[in-house]
C-alpha cells in the first residue's frame, strides 16, 4: 500500500477484505497476505474500492483481475438477498460506500449514494437490472451521481435543502421537502421509507427497507471499528461526532427515533457496516451509544 491511504478514512479495505488489511497507526496496511482464492478476490475487491488507489498488486493474473472486477457489486446480505455493496468508492465523496438494492415484482433497482463511475461496475449493475432511482442521503456522498443518472436514465432523490450548484444536485429530478418525519418512496413501494435524520447535516435522510430489515444510513450511523484488530461484523454502533456539520445532539435524537423501525443491518456511507441479532440487541446497542454521548445529548 502507498502513503496515499486516507488517514481520516482508512476503513474501506478493512471491511471489504478484513483477513488481509488492518490498521497500522492512522492508516490501513496489508498485515497478512491473502492465501485462499476467496481472500485474494476480496483483496482485489478492496483494491478497486480504494478511493485513492493506494493498494497495489505485484503479481498480476489477468483472469483473476477480471474476475474481481466482475464480482462487483457483491452480494451483502445472505439472509435477505437483494442488497449489494458496489465497491469503487470515490475520493470525491471522501471514500463513501454505494449500495445497490434490487427489488422484486418488476420494480426498478435503487442505488443508495453514488460510487465512482466505472464501466466495469456499470456492466455489473446492468446485469442485475440497472438502476431506476438514485437515493442520495445527503450532500457529502453524491460523487458521480450525474454520470450514473445519465448512464441509466435514473431519477435522483435528495432533500431539496441538501442540494448544491457545484455538485450538480440542483438538477436532481425528485427533491423532497419539509421536515418529514418520513416520506413515501416515489413509486409507492411500501417496503421502502425515507426517514428524516437531521444531525450530521441539517436535512440528512436515511432509507429503511422493511423486507431486508436494513437501514441505508449514509453518514448518520455506522458500526464501531477497533483500530488494533482485524474488522469483524459486530453490533456496536457509532456516530462521527468530529465530522458533524450541523448538530451532534440532534443527531443523537435522530438515532433514538430509529428505534421505531424494525432493522437489523446498518449499511453506512462512511464507517463500517453493523448487524444486531434481534430487537433486544438493537435496543441495547442504541441505548449504549446514547449513554456514551449522554452529556452531549442533553445539550
Amino acid at each position: 500500500m502507498s502513503c496515499r491511504c486516507l488517514a481520516w478514512n482508512p476503513q474501506t479495505c478493512r471491511w471489504v477484505a478484513p483477513d488481509t488489511f488492518s490498521a497500522v497507526g492512522l492508516q490501513a496496511a496489508v498485515t497478512e497476505q491473502p492465501k485462499t482464492p476467496e481472500q485474494r478476490q476480496a483483496a482485489l475487491q478492496a483494491l478497486y474500492s480504494c478511493p485513492v488507489f493506494s493498494i497495489h498488486v505485484r503479481q498480476r493474473d489477468g483472469s483473476e483481475i477480471k474476475a474481481a472486477q466482475k464480482s462487483l457489486p457483491r452480494p451483502w446480505l445472505t439472509e435477505a438477498p437483494g442488497v449489494y455493496h458496489c465497491g469503487w468508492h470515490s475520493e470525491a465523496s471522501f471514500g463513501g460506500a454505494g449500495w445497490l438494492l434490487t427489488r422484486p415484482g418488476g420494480r426498478g433497482n435503487v442505488l443508495v449514494d453514488a460510487p465512482r463511475f466505472n464501466p466495469a461496475l456499470a456492466k455489473g449493475i446492468e446485469e442485475l437490472g440497472g438502476i431506476e432511482y438514485i437515493f442520495l442521503t445527503h450532500k457529502d456522498d453524491v460523487a458521480d451521481h450525474a454520470k450514473w443518472a445519465k448512464h441509466f436514465g435514473a431519477k435522483r432523490i435528495i432533500h431539496q435543502n441538501e442540494t448544491t450548484d457545484h455538485q450538480g444536485t440542483k438538477e436532481c429530478e425528485i427533491q423532497i421537502t419539509g421536515e418529514g418525519p418520513t416520506w413515501a418512496f416515489p413509486d409507492g413501494d411500501d417496503d421502502l421509507t425515507l426517514i428524516a435524520t437531521p444531525g450530521h447535516t441539517e436535512h440528512h435522510v436515511v432509507l429503511h427497507s422493511k423486507r431486508h430489515k436494513a437501514l441505508f444510513s449514509g453518514d448518520h450511523l455506522s458500526g464501531a471499528e477497533y483500530a488494533d484488530s482485524h474488522w469483524k461484523m459486530n453490533s456496536e454502533l457509532f456516530i462521527f461526532t468530529e465530522a458533524n456539520w450541523y448538530s451532534v445532539p440532534e443527531q443523537l435524537r435522530s438515532v433514538q427515533k430509529l428505534l421505531d423501525y424494525d432493522w437489523l443491518h446498518v449499511l453506512p456511507g462512511h464507517g463500517v457496516p453493523a448487524r444486531v441479532a434481534d430487537a433486544a440487541e438493537r435496543l441495547r446497542s442504541v441505548s449504549e451509544l446514547l449513554e456514551r454521548h449522554a452529556a452531549v445529548a442533553q445539550a
